[in-house]
């Protein structure tokens, strides 16, 4: 019965992560031949955290907590927010899908746009050390992949959902390094999921 049951968990895992990422518009077969293509990013309408705020809500209510504790402390973090696309998110995520095959140059034929749809954070709450029984909520991310040729970006030549793009289960206490690793996590379903369909 255990057995049966594992080989069942196992499935049922498979089939999930096959549902993470899909295409829901076009085709990406215009991408056959080619060997490197240009990727942007995007975050409009984003959603943040268990509550669902809007961005410019999650950072209102997240800086003047960190304010009231310490003055100045939230206006350096809504910094580091937004820092942290170019430095570490962005990067992660070209890395991760480079990996799979394709490289990734400006003057690529294609482009794709990855625009973020949902942010989790994440946390780390507690430990031991204090006393307290420590919590944790993997980060995650939703997105949508948007294929267009470089040259006129206004055509949508494929359109792809990738869901629930977790931080691999990293227990970190750093919110962006917990970020950072779920577009990791995206970069490497996207790219694998193309170099499988172009068969590299």
């Amino acid at each position: 019965m255990k057995e049966l049951f594992l080989l069942f968990f196992i499935a049922f895992s498979f089939h999930g992560f096959a549902q993470k990422i899909k295409l829901v518009e076009g085709s990406d077969s215009a991408l056959k031949g080619q060997h490197s293509i240009n990727l942007e990013f995007t975050y409009d309408g984003i959603t943040i955290g268990k509550q669902m705020l809007n961005e410019k809500e999650y950072i209102d209510k997240k800086k003047g907590e960190y304010n009231a504790k310490e003055p100045g402390k939230g206006d350096t973090w809504e910094m580091k927010w937004y820092a942290d696309r170019k430095d570490r998110f962005e990067p992660r995520f070209v890395g991760s899908f480079s990996s799979a095959g394709m490289s990734v140059k400006q003057d690529a034929e294609f482009t794709i746009i990855f625009n973020t749809t949902t942010i989790e954070p994440g946390y780390n709450i507690g430990g031991l050390a204090l006393g307290w029984t420590p919590t944790h909520r993997n980060a995650y991310i939703d997105g949508v992949a948007v294929l267009v040729a470089t040259s006129d970006k206004s055509k949508v030549i494929a359109r792809l959902t990738i869901d629930n793009a977790p931080g691999n289960g990293v227990a970190d206490w750093d919110t962006g390094f917990r970020i950072q690793e779920s577009y990791a996590t995206a970069g490497q379903r996207l790219g694998r999921l193309i170099a499988k369909d172009l068969g590299k």
